[in-house]
């Protein structure tokens, strides 16, 4: 019974492990990349996301690292939206991940999610995440947000955060190119 038990262990300890590393191929798979002429896109929004990157667990006695994944829900029936792009910074502000580096479509009521590599944050309070979409018609905007998930043997915390719009399309466009 006992080598059973620890076998049911380790089976969840590299489940969830394996959830935690980024960008697997799966989820890959699953992205719509296309070349886009940001041009055509009539409105751009940059959107902020906080990432915590461990947490004090009481039963463990010792900080436990988050699994953070981003998720983008294209709420329109009708039109698709574009992510131009999405980086993960450190506690210092410094880029630490290029989570796309392509654009992607999201098709008509599809939901992506994006797994964010928390152990890249090094030893901060945390990470964030800033990402650039973009939309052909004027009335359609993506529901973004964050989840956050901390697990031990007998605990489990889950945070859900909102996307919050740091720069609208002529901030953005005034500050860099798209």
């Amino acid at each position: 019974m006992r080598t059973l038990f620890i076998i049911i262990l380790l089976v969840i300890f590299f489940a969830f492990d394996q959830q935690s590393s980024n960008f697997s191929p799966v989820m890959a798979d699953r992205y719509n990349f296309v070349e886009i002429d940001k041009s055509i896109l009539t409105y751009h929004e940059q959107v902020y996301l906080p990432v915590y990157s461990h947490n004090y667990l009481a039963e463990v006695k010792k900080e436990s690292k988050y699994m953070a994944r981003v998720y983008i829900i294209n709420k329109s029936q009708l039109e698709p939206i574009y992510l131009l792009c999405m980086n993960c910074y450190d506690s210092d502000g410094v880029i630490c991940e290029k989570l796309i580096e392509e654009s992607i479509k999201i098709n008509p009521l599809e939901t992506n999610q994006f797994i964010v590599n928390t152990s890249l944050s090094g030893e901060g309070t945390g990470a964030n995440v800033v990402l650039d979409w973009g939309v052909k018609a004027l009335d359609i905007k993506p529901e973004i947000y964050i989840e956050m998930i901390i697990s031990s043997s007998t605990e489990q915390v889950s945070y859900i955060g909102r996307g919050k719009i740091v720069s609208d399309q002529d901030e953005i466009l005034d500050r860099r190119p798209l």
